[in-house]
């Protein structure tokens, strides 16, 4: 209840900001904790008030910015609107909502483009999963 407010204002202050680098910077980073908190529990009025201004005012940013991020945070805000509508079906256990799905899906390509740096050959990465004897 108290982070989500500044976020609010980190985001009002970004739509200000001339230097698209700075911009581009404070964007992801807020991104990224919108994205977190986006799977905790937030009150109606949070959501109303700081959480969904807050997003769109980084949809903003990130349509000119990095415009995989804004559909991203499309859906992030339509989610947030249904869920204050409350037009959400149940989903069955286990399923994951578009923007979750979108945000994991960015984490796995992240993974393996570094694993996919890595000089360790196959075989000596094999070893590191074998039991000791």
């Amino acid at each position: 209840s108290v982070v989500i407010p500044h976020l609010h204002k980190l985001a009002l202050v970004n739509n200000l900001q001339i230097v698209d680098s700075k911009k581009l910077d404070i964007a992801t980073h807020l991104f990224e904790a919108y994205s977190a908190l986006s799977c905790c529990f937030i009150s109606e009025d949070l959501m109303v008030n700081h959480f969904l201004p807050g997003l769109r005012c980084l949809r903003t940013d990130m349509e000119h910015l990095s415009p995989e991020h804004e559909v991203i945070l499309s859906s992030m805000i339509k989610e947030c609107e249904q869920k204050v509508e409350n037009k959400t079906v149940q989903e069955p256990p286990g399923s994951m909502s578009i923007a979750a799905s979108l945000v994991s899906e960015d984490t796995k390509t992240k993974f393996l483009n570094k694993m996919g740096q890595l000089t360790t050959s196959g075989a000596m990465l094999a070893n590191v999963f074998q039991r000791k004897k």
